[in-house]
């Protein structure tokens, strides 16, 4: 066995798993809770940068000091932009995916019980924070006039307004606001029951039971994010009158006779 570029020779016990292994049980047994997208994403990832450097570990190998010093490479790489598309946003969640992995070594083999996560306590470059704009209440009124103002222009259509006029002012996410249907209105009371949202790669709930499909289908109607079978996220948010001005002609529109869900 030739070393590494750190000098480490890989001697493992004959027949030990490697990380690639452990990988695979993990796709398999621990990620029976996650959204078809959030398991595509992680599994892009991994293919793509988790593989092709840890995949051939043998698991007894893969130490915290090996696993700082993959951080602090990756990092410089980073810094001087010689690791291509991989930028500190996307790292972050290499690094928290080989975590995740590593949690499960205890019940991946009786081997490792009394072993650490070797990417537990990590020291690394904190991700500058997101940028945030925040649109202030008192902006309102003037950001629903212009709105008015670019469908008189013929810049968009009333339904791009309606629905963007919906996420300011309801705070619903964009899967949220997509998937509104009449039955989560309540125009009396002032509210609105968000307990369904429009997903990407998720299979979808039927309307009747709110049981899921079988087929996983590119937009899917199903919970909010989060959202399980046992847990399903729903929320009630305040309707404002603001709020009920914009969705009132949405929900007097015609209806789409035989729709499987009566969306606005």
């Amino acid at each position: 066995l030739r070393p590494n570029a750190q000098g480490i020779v890989h001697a493992a016990r004959q027949g030990e798993p490697t990380v690639a292994d452990l990988y695979e049980y993990v796709r398999k047994f621990k990620q029976a809770r996650l959204a078809a997208s959030t398991k595509k994403a992680r599994h892009s990832r991994w293919e793509t940068y988790g593989k092709p450097m840890w995949g051939d570990w043998p698991i007894s190998t893969v130490t915290h000091s090996a696993a700082q010093e993959w951080v602090t490479e990756v990092e410089q790489e980073i810094q001087a932009k010689t690791t291509g598309t991989l930028g500190r946003p996307q790292f972050e969640k290499v690094r928290s995916d080989l975590h995740f992995m590593f949690r499960a070594m205890r019940s991946f083999s009786p081997d490792y019980e009394n072993r650490a996560n070797p990417f537990s306590d990590l020291d690394f470059s904190e991700q500058s924070p997101r940028v945030k704009v925040t649109i202030e209440s008192a902006h309102f009124a003037a950001i629903d006039r212009l709105c008015a103002r670019f469908v008189e222009e013929d810049l968009v259509t009333p339904w791009i307004t309606q629905m963007f006029l919906t996420s300011l002012l309801s705070g619903l996410r964009e899967g949220e606001t997509m998937a509104l249907c009449r039955d989560q209105l309540d125009f009396d009371n002032g509210l609105v029951l968000v307990d369904r949202a429009l997903r990407r790669d998720s299979r979808a709930l039927d309307p009747k039971t709110r049981r899921e499909g079988d087929l996983i289908q590119r937009q899917a109607m199903h919970l909010p994010k989060g959202g399980t079978l046992l847990n399903p996220r729903h929320r009630v948010v305040p309707m404002s009158d603001q709020l009920a001005a914009v969705l009132r002609p949405l929900y007097d529109a015609p209806r789409f006779d035989g729709a499987e869900w009566d969306l606005l």
